[in-house]
């Protein structure tokens, strides 16, 4: 196949997954056939099948699609410079913010958990999620965790999850307003996990932004 072939190749199988994922976060999957896909894609069901095999891998194609890229987005938060406390706090702000904007990744995730599809949280788990695990585990280790790191490590993003999650029904109990923000959202679970550390003071990017205005003054001395 000529390069031009494989760009078009690649770009027709970006929009197909792209048309997936639309449709099974907003229906799941055992209510979207392979040919809503191909009808909503404007391609032939041959070329769903030549792409990507049966439904069930074009299902889970698309959850590793729309999962990585935001395994990608969140995950820079971890490695970036400053303290293991503002890394910490920076990730679960952008990722409570993800989950209770990103109607996609949410949907998907939930219905994935409700299928008890095994084989598939499992791929997911080892693509996207393992990852920021073990760093998130590693930053409660240097800021002197003790126990198991890994169970606390999994408490925080439980809680991150099921509050986000359970937006609706917080609204409705009168509980919703001192979680509305992302900021205290992260706020709030980490301080509950944490309790040692003192999170009252952060904010998202802080550090960032003072090192910046730390380089730009000494760049103008």
């Amino acid at each position: 196949m000529s390069e031009m072939g494989r760009e078009r190749s690649s770009t027709r199988q970006e929009q197909i997954l792209q048309i997936a994922i639309d449709l099974f976060s907003q229906r799941g999957f055992a209510a979207v056939s392979v040919r809503d896909v191909a009808r909503a894609a404007s391609v032939t069901l041959p070329t769903i099948y030549h792409h990507f095999g049966d439904k069930r891998s074009l299902y889970m194609e698309a959850c590793l699609h729309l999962f990585s890229d935001w395994g990608q987005h969140h995950g820079r938060l971890l490695r970036r410079d400053g303290t293991p406390q503002q890394r910490l706090f920076d990730y679960f702000v952008s990722l409570c913010h993800s989950l209770a904007s990103d109607l996609k990744f949410s949907s998907l995730l939930q219905r994935e958990i409700l299928e008890r599809d095994t084989a598939g949280i499992r791929r997911l788990t080892e693509a996207t999620f393992r990852g920021h695990f073990e760093q998130v585990a590693q930053l409660c280790r240097s800021m002197g965790c003790k126990g198991n790191v890994a169970l606390t490590a999994h408490t925080v993003f439980a809680l991150a999850f099921g509050l986000a999650q359970l937006r609706p029904i917080a609204h409705e109990l009168g509980v919703a307003k001192s979680i509305h923000r992302a900021e205290a959202m992260a706020r709030h679970v980490l301080g509950v996990v944490l309790h040692d550390i003192n999170w009252s003071g952060l904010r998202f990017g802080s550090e960032i932004s003072g090192a910046k205005k730390r380089a730009t003054a000494a760049a103008g001395e």
